[in-house]
């Protein structure tokens, strides 16, 4: 299911020009993930605190579609969901998924289409604190860019950009 709705504090000025909040917040990106899969790919790193609890999170672009990991330092009641800006709708979209955000979270396919573009990408985390659910989030602009290699493989590499759907 695509949900779509006006950006979370973002708004399409900041998109245009490629300025705004999105570029205050660098995410867990390369680091996580690449160290996970051996590719020796780097990026920035940042944590973003939600009710008590450190959430990061890696990004990968390509062809195939997004790929996202959320990790948190306990992962108690702790959730991620991906939102992705589309420049010709001019709205946020996300497949609607809360998944869980544990110290050793997988990765996910977003379910979303994609034309051949580049995107901007925001991560909104949950955190139950035991009374109620606290919610907020971060922009991305670091990302694991991926592509065929036309050998069945993949090549990996740090980008600033998520390009997404002809890669």
């Amino acid at each position: 299911m695509i949900t779509t709705r006006t950006a979370p504090t973002h708004d399409a000025a900041d998109a245009a020009t490629g300025r705004g909040r999105w570029r205050r917040a660098a995410t867990v990106l390369a680091t996580t993930g690449a160290l996970t899969l051996g590719l020796g790919v780097n990026a920035a790193t940042a944590d973003e605190v939600v009710a008590g609890e450190t959430f990061s999170s890696i990004v990968e672009c390509g062809s195939e579609g997004l790929l996202f990991a959320a990790t948190s330092t306990t992962g108690q009641d702790s959730f991620a969901q991906i939102w992705v800006w589309d420049p010709t709708s001019g709205e946020w979209e996300t497949d609607g998924n809360w998944v869980g955000a544990s110290s050793t979270a997988g990765y996910h396919l977003a379910d979303l289409s994609f034309g051949e573009d580049y995107y901007w990408v925001y991560v909104s985390y949950a955190q139950w604190d035991g009374t109620d659910w606290q919610i907020s989030g971060e922009y991305v602009d670091e990302y694991v860019q991926y592509f065929a290699d036309g050998t069945g493989g993949y090549e990996y590499y740090a980008s600033d950009h998520c390009l997404l759907g002809g890669v």
